[in-house]
């Protein structure tokens, strides 16, 4: 694939993210949680921040799990992950 295709794969899924992301914060924002974290803070959102964080630190998609992991156990605080992720690089 030329490096156009690759370009164009990148920046599709990328809005493709995007879109998942702002469909997710749409139901949440006229339904109840369905799932919870220990604190009670939703999985969902804990999944759009990290979303948002792999955008930020263009970081790839596979990371996702460990972005999620990074936030909820940081209590879905941006500080406090963001604290985590400066102190790892």
């Amino acid at each position: 694939m030329s490096r156009l295709g690759n370009n164009i794969s990148k920046e599709l899924e990328d809005r493709i993210i995007k879109l998942r992301a702002q469909r997710r914060l749409t139901r949440l924002a006229c339904t109840r949680p369905s799932r919870s974290s220990p604190r009670g803070i939703n999985d969902e959102i804990i999944l759009a921040y990290s979303m948002n964080l792999l955008q930020q630190f263009r970081y790839p998609s596979d990371m996702l799990t460990l972005m999620f992991s990074t936030v909820k156990n940081a209590g879905a605080n941006l500080d406090e992950t963001l604290r985590r992720i400066q102190e790892e690089k």
